[in-house]
C-alpha cells in the first residue's frame, strides 16, 4: 500500500533536538544555533514524520510511523517569525510505501508529528512541533 497526501503547513517549532553522541546528552539550542540551522536549511536533507493510528473500536488498534523524504515535489524552509521564534513552513506532495495491506483509510487518524534534518549524521536535528492532523489522505494499493 501507499500513503499519499498533499501537505501545506506552517508550524511553530517548539523544540530543536540534537543528541551529542560523545557526551550522550541532548544539546540545548540557543538562538544563534537556530538561526544557523534556518540559514543553512537544505530541504533535500529534511524528512517529515507521520503517525498513522488505527482506530479500532475494540481497543486493539496500532500505530504506523511513516517517514517522508522530500526531493522533487517539496518546498520547505525554516523562517524566524520573531526574535527566537521559528516556524517550519512549506508544502509537499507525499507518497510513502507502507508494509500493510487490505486496510480502509477511514480506520486511520493521520498526523504529522515532527521533522528531522540530516538524519543519520552527527548534525542530525529533530524539529518538534504540535502534531498537525491530516484529514485529506489516501491509502491505496
Amino acid at each position: 500500500m501507499k500513503f499519499t497526501t498533499k501537505v501545506v503547513m506552517s508550524a511553530e517549532i517548539t523544540k530543536f533536538e540534537r543528541f551529542d553522541y560523545v557526551d550522550f546528552e541532548y544539546i540545548d539550542f540557543n538562538d544563534t544555533m537556530k538561526k544557523d540551522l534556518a540559514s543553512s536549511f537544505d530541504p533535500k536533507k529534511f524528512r517529515l514524520i507521520f503517525d498513522l493510528t488505527n482506530k479500532d473500536p475494540n481497543g486493539d488498534g496500532y500505530s504506523i510511523v511513516a517517514t517522508a523524504s522530500h526531493r522533487k515535489k517539496a518546498k520547505f524552509e525554516i523562517v524566524e517569525q520573531s526574535n527566537g521564534v521559528f516556524n517550519l513552513v512549506g508544502e509537499a506532495e507525499i507518497t510513502v510505501p507502507l508494509k500493510i495491506s487490505s486496510v480502509n483509510k477511514n480506520d486511520f487518524v493521520v498526523s504529522i508529528v515532527s521533522g528531522d534534518v540530516w538524519k543519520g549524521s552527527e548534525n542530525e536535528v529533530k524539529l518538534v512541533f504540535n502534531a498537525i492532523k491530516i484529514s485529506d489522505f489516501n491509502l491505496a494499493n
